[in-house]
């Protein structure tokens, strides 16, 4: 669906209002460099007061890709080592592979970005594929999502149309695994007490580019 910038900036402010429901932070920013400012402040907000240096994802997205992450995170205190999905310039043996895995799989932190995003619901649809591996949004206690602002779109029936109706939309990718997140993992099945990141991240943050 076609849609004006105010269109699309009113969607903005229907996710922001609903996210705080769901337990999730929205930042609006004019611009990449305010996007890499906001991304490296929740990862300050994250870090401050630790003592060990921590480790963070990437996904490898047009959108991520832009963003000038390193030389900030690792000037952090403690610094944060970032790890992007699928840089290896040659194949790494299997037990250089294990060795990475098991270090990005300890990360803090997951910078994902999401296909697209229900404003009504506050919902974020990721669909697997190389370099976008769900684990990223998912393992890391922390999901920081960056969304360019056209990904916002209005509610699960004009997901289903964009699905069904859209040739570059419904064209076959890697892979047709998709999920729906809205909001951090929580659940109450032991003696109804909550407990938050008991399946996924205990916090997810999305920040938007306008």
């Amino acid at each position: 669906m076609r849609r004006s910038r105010e269109e699309r900036l009113t969607l903005l402010d229907l996710l922001i209002q609903r996210a705080r429901i769901t337990g999730m932070s929205v930042v609006s920013c004019p611009g990449i460099d305010a996007a890499t400012r906001a991304v490296v402040a929740l990862v300050r907000q994250t870090s401050s007061g630790r003592d060990r240096s921590m480790a963070a994802v990437a996904w490898r997205h047009p959108l991520i890709d832009r963003l000038t992450l390193e030389p900030e995170v690792s000037a952090l205190t403690p610094p944060v080592r970032l790890y992007r999905a699928g840089l290896e310039t040659m194949r790494p043996s299997e037990s250089a592979r294990l060795q990475r895995r098991q270090k990005e799989a300890a990360a803090v932190f997951g910078i994902t970005s999401a296909e697209w995003c229900l404003a009504d619901t506050a919902t974020l649809v990721f669909r697997t594929r190389a370099g976008r591996e769900r684990w990223m949004s998912i393992v890391p206690p922390v999901n920081i999502v960056v969304l360019s602002l056209d990904t916002l779109i209005a509610s699960l029936k004009e997901l289903y149309a964009l699905l069904i109706c859209e040739p570059d939309v419904s064209a076959p990718v890697l892979t047709n695994y998709m999920s729906l997140i809205s909001g951090p993992s929580t659940t109450r099945d032991i003696e109804s007490i909550p407990v938050a990141g008991a399946h996924g991240p205990r916090e997810v943050h999305i920040v938007v580019v306008v």
